[in-house]
């Protein structure tokens, strides 16, 4: 998979009828559990998780057959940007995956030093439908979310990003969060 054409929005969960729609039509694949380390240069008080993402992903329980239960896995989200919910990014580490049998393992794929700024547990609940991947996500700190994600590798970002627009219309999916994951628990946590 490449990220050229790789669209996810991340939305409040608003309405019972996504929830609906998924026990009804969507393919349910079943629960992912892991624990995100928000990662930080150790001369910085504080970072801008919306502009730059490092971070290690330790596996406990998957639906993902390329992540094993155990490892970690580094990660890298270089010069984010928000375009209508869409996040565009570069990613020089974590694609493809990097398996590390610890935290500090995965630190030195960074190449700076780096301090664990903070952590969080996700529970995601896995589901598909089409081309469609949709991610029921409980995040310690922030709450319930659902990011909905089309990776069709035949089709543009155009077209994906069409897709799951049309698929959030269908299914009263408005309201979009534009902002990364651990931006959402840095504030809960007061970090930022």
């Amino acid at each position: 998979m490449t990220l050229n054409n790789y669209v996810s929005i991340r939305s409040n969960v608003t309405n019972n009828k996504l929830e609906t729609f998924l026990k009804k039509n969507a393919k349910y694949n079943g629960v992912s559990e892991f624990t995100d380390y928000v990662l930080k240069p150790t001369n910085k008080k504080t970072i801008n998780t919306d502009k730059d993402l490092m971070w290690c992903r330790e596996i406990h329980r998957n639906t993902w057959h390329a992540m094993k239960i155990g490892k970690f896995y580094p990660f890298y989200k270089k010069d984010i940007k928000f375009k209508a919910g869409l996040q565009v990014f570069e990613m020089p580490i974590g694609h493809p995956y990097i398996e590390c049998k610890s935290i500090d393992e995965g630190k030195k794929y960074f190449k700076k030093d780096l301090d664990v700024w903070f952590k969080f547990k996700r529970t995601t609940k896995d589901y598909s439908y089409g081309d469609i991947s949709i991610y029921v996500e409980n995040v310690q700190y922030a709450g319930l979310s659902v990011d909905i994600v089309c990776r069709k590798e035949s089709n543009s970002l155009k077209e994906n990003l069409k897709l799951v627009k049309d698929f959030m219309k269908k299914n009263g999916v408005s309201k979009t969060i534009s902002h990364q994951v651990a931006t959402l628990v840095a504030k809960s946590l007061k970090k930022i």
